[in-house]
């Protein structure tokens, strides 16, 4: 990652990967302006969002994914 700190902006071309409890990202490039108000992914971008679980039965967790039709190896 290449930092400019004087601009407040932080920028990759490596591939990035991100997990958190409401899901996961991944890209192929990123850029962090405005001191972290903007982030920008780019290139082959995939989200997953973890949908809440039922409140009667916590095992029945499920995610809904943005990135349709794609195979396991291509998932964050």
């Amino acid at each position: 990652a290449t930092l400019y700190l004087r601009e407040g902006r932080v920028s990759g071309s490596e591939p990035v990967h991100g997990l958190a409890p409401w899901g996961a990202v991944r890209a192929n490039q990123f850029e962090v302006r405005e001191d972290g108000q903007h982030i920008i992914l780019r290139g082959d971008v995939r989200t997953r969002f973890n949908a809440p679980a039922a409140a009667s039965d916590p095992s029945t967790q499920s995610s809904s994914d943005a990135g349709a039709d794609r195979s396991e190896e291509n998932q964050p």
